[in-house]
Formats: C-alpha cells, structure tokens, sequence
C-alpha cells in the first residue's frame, strides 16, 4: 500500500482535522525547544493561517502549486485558518487539562508546608496557549 509509511501526506494535511494537528504539533514543539518564543496563541494563528493558505494553492489531484485561483478560494482559507487556530488552541488547552492538570484559573502549586514552588518549570509538549 503505497504511502503507508508517511505521517503526514499534503491530501492529510489539507484536512481540517490534518490541519489542527499539524498546528498543535508545530505551536507546542516550538515552544517546548524555544519557552521564550512569545504568544503562543499568535504563533498559533500565524501556522493555522499559513498552513490553510498552503492548502489552498495545493492542486488535490495532481499535487501541483496552483496560484490561479478564484479569490473566494483565499478568503475561504483564511476563515478556515481561524478555526484550525480554534481547535488546535482548544487541543492544547485541553491536552495540558489532562496531562497536567493545569486549567486557566488554577490555584498556584504548594508543597506540603504550604508555600509555593518557586523553581521555573521545564518546558514541556502540553501547555495552554493562553
């Protein structure tokens, strides 16, 4: 079966589903390697809108980059990018809820005797983007 060895194909990627996930792994990888990279929720919008735009100008059947297209194609990619930016934004809140515990109003961490932990976290895969 050809192509089973690929992760991503540009016909998976040019899902929403291949989309958002795309973007989870990109925002979330950058900012593990990079912690001081910024807002995560601009970078995150920034992939979402380039990668919907990517699949855009991709040719379904043949591959082939095909700028040629009508303008409702572009502007469809960007309102496509704004909810690819949505999702994955929601599968980095929630994957950090579960992974970590960690929601937006959550009480800052104690130790047994009560005070806080004031040593910097390691960067890591599941944080929420906002």
């Amino acid at each position: 079966m050809d192509g089973q060895n690929d992760f991503f194909t540009w016909q998976s990627l040019a899902t929403f589903a291949g989309t958002a996930t795309a973007t989870t792994a990109i925002v979330n990888g950058v900012r593990s390697v990079w912690p001081t990279v910024g807002s995560a929720a601009a970078l995150g919008l920034g992939v979402s809108l380039v990668l919907c735009l990517v699949a855009a100008v991709i040719d379904p059947a043949t591959g082939q980059i095909v700028f040629a297209r009508p303008f409702a194609i572009y502007l469809i990619a960007i309102v496509n990018g704004f909810f690819v930016f949505a999702s994955a934004a929601g599968l980095s809140a929630g994957g950090a809820a579960v992974v970590h515990g960690e929601t937006k109003n959550a009480a800052t961490p104690r130790g047994a005797d009560g005070a806080t932990n004031a040593r910097t976290p390691a960067p890591r895969f599941w944080k929420s983007w906002f």
